[in-house]
């Protein structure tokens, strides 16, 4: 263990895991549809989807981002586990996915107002 450090893996360079300081958690008493939209813009923006990951970044319990995360994929916004257990996000990143994260938000609206659940998010809350 005295030997010369391994270089730290490039998939980690941009982001160590913490959640992100300009972008705050939702508040404890968020709705779903709320969670649900933050979720799916770090997930785009990012490009990483994993329930662990996603855990730090809302500040949730990890059966509420794994539920997320197979949103997420009912949606079509992920892909399924590979053989090692990472997804593909499905969805670009930047300017490019702002029409499919619009049509998903309100996908999402009208399946909770089906629901009788209260819908309260929209992208401009969650992109601001």
């Amino acid at each position: 263990m005295d030997g010369p450090a391994e270089p730290t893996p490039r998939m980690f360079e941009a982001h160590d895991g913490r959640p992100v300081p300009d972008r705050p958690a939702p508040a404890p008493s968020a709705s779903n549809a709320e969670l649900f939209t933050t979720a799916l813009s770090l997930v785009i923006d990012h490009q990483t989807a994993s329930a662990s990951w996603l855990q730090r970044q809302l500040r949730i319990g990890y059966n509420a981002a794994a539920r997320l995360i197979a949103e997420l994929e009912t949606r079509g916004v992920v892909g399924p586990p590979n053989h090692v257990g990472k997804r593909d996000v499905l969805i670009p990143p930047n300017g490019e996915a702002h029409p499919a994260l619009a049509l998903m938000v309100e996908r999402y609206n009208a399946d909770m107002a089906a629901k009788g659940l209260p819908v309260s998010a929209s992208i401009a809350e969650s992109r601001s």
